[in-house]
């Protein structure tokens, strides 16, 4: 049995090796279940794979990507109802990927830095006071105020990237697809400790690559 199978690994394994070098890979007359299988062996070669449909047998595909983007159009709004974006036209994934999937991820990486520097930081202070306090135990801080810290102090923070944070305007994220590649080969701040100062020097690299190609 096992000499039976192992050809058939060997044969699926090329093809998945030569597959992902691809720019473009064409499965034609696959079923609902094949198009979930092809993601699903995309996925666990360790790739990022966003599926896109439009009609009920895109659902499982949908669902077994790491991305699901559904068009709701006349084949009904199965596929749009299990995705986790929906779009009215194909045309849309442009401005989805290239300027809002984007901009999602730079200002993502840039919460999670200042999730991190916040919170060590604040404990820091209590460690610090402790160690003068000789670890006696002693709060440095009201435990009504350490309850609101994350709750109101620092609330205004997330909500000012979420809403104004952009390095760039929208037209040069159409105009430069390259840009997009600052997330997917981890350019962005998350590929180190940088905190604000990588996502500033990212930011800087991109608006010099957007002059020179304008020059």
């Amino acid at each position: 049995m096992v000499c039976e199978l192992l050809p058939l690994l060997l044969s699926l394994l090329c093809c998945v090796q030569v597959g992902v070098k691809c720019a473009a890979v064409l499965c034609c007359r696959v079923s609902p279940l094949q198009k979930a299988q092809v993601t699903a062996l995309v996925k666990t070669w360790g790739d990022t794979t966003l599926a896109i449909g439009d009609g009920a047998n895109d659902v499982g595909m949908i669902q077994k990507a790491h991305i699901g983007v559904g068009i709701s159009g006349q084949e009904g709004m199965q596929a749009a109802m299990a995705a986790d974006f929906s779009i009215a036209q194909f045309r849309f994934l442009t401005p989805l990927l290239l300027v809002h999937g984007r901009l999602s991820y730079k200002r993502i990486s840039r919460m999670i830095c200042f999730f991190f520097y916040k919170n060590l930081y604040y404990g820091s202070t209590i460690f610090v006071y402790n160690a003068f306090a000789l670890f006696s135990g002693q709060p440095i801080y009201n435990d009504f105020y350490m309850t609101l810290f994350n709750v109101i102090f620092t609330a205004a923070a997330p909500l000012v990237v979420g809403w104004f944070d952009r390095d760039l305007d929208k037209n040069a994220g159409l105009r430069f697809p390259s840009l997009y590649q600052e997330g997917a080969c981890a350019e962005d701040s998350s590929e180190g400790w940088g905190g604000v100062g990588g996502c500033a020097h990212c930011t800087q690299s991109a608006a010099e690559r957007v002059e020179s190609s304008d020059v």
